[in-house]
């Protein structure tokens, strides 16, 4: 008599983001790398973070040994505190049998995300001239231009002019923790 015994192993790879910094309001995509270390195809669940607080779930992932898949998530950061956050994704463990024990790499962080107040083009905490001077030195510049400041674009329009300078008085004096 024989009994095999599959080893059951799932892990989070790695975790990337499309953006480091973010305004209020905007959406970044989360992109996830889970690979089926183990012995058998494996069905589980992965979750992303922003610190302890769930951003979504994928559910019922099933992948063969030896396999890796790509997960998007996208964060819409609408009602989000502006601050830094850290970036983690986690894998269900598997319940076997046996259960899974090699479970230290089924969760990982990397990186961080700076939500910015809105207006808030340089990220001090405060929205003043400052912020005006930034938009107005990349005034009519777009991607490709030596003066593109991307953190200037306000409207996220791949174009800065008056209704990003207009967005920053918009939330003139505001101040974020």
């Amino acid at each position: 008599v024989y009994t095999v015994i599959f080893v059951h192993d799932v892990a989070i790879k790695s975790v990337t983001t499309s953006h480091t910094e973010v305004y209020v309001g905007q959406i970044i995509n989360i992109t996830v790398v889970a690979k089926n270390e183990g012995e058998t195809t494996e069905t589980f669940n992965v979750t992303v973070y922003y610190d302890a607080t769930s951003i979504g779930t994928m559910t019922n992932i099933n992948l063969r040994s030896g396999r890796e898949i790509t997960l998007t998530f996208s964060w819409d950061t609408t009602g989000v505190r502006p601050g830094i956050y850290n970036i983690s994704a986690q894998a269900s463990l598997l319940p076997g049998p046996p259960p899974e024990t090699d479970t230290a790499d089924n969760f990982l962080t990397n990186g961080t995300i700076k939500v910015k107040g809105k207006g808030d083009v340089n990220g001090d905490g405060s929205v003043n001239i400052l912020d005006v001077t930034l938009v107005t030195t990349s005034w009519w510049c777009g991607p490709g231009d030596p003066k593109w400041n991307p953190v200037a674009d306000l409207n996220c329009d791949d174009f800065i002019n008056i209704l990003d300078v207009c967005m920053v008085t918009t939330y003139w004096w505001s101040t974020y923790p």
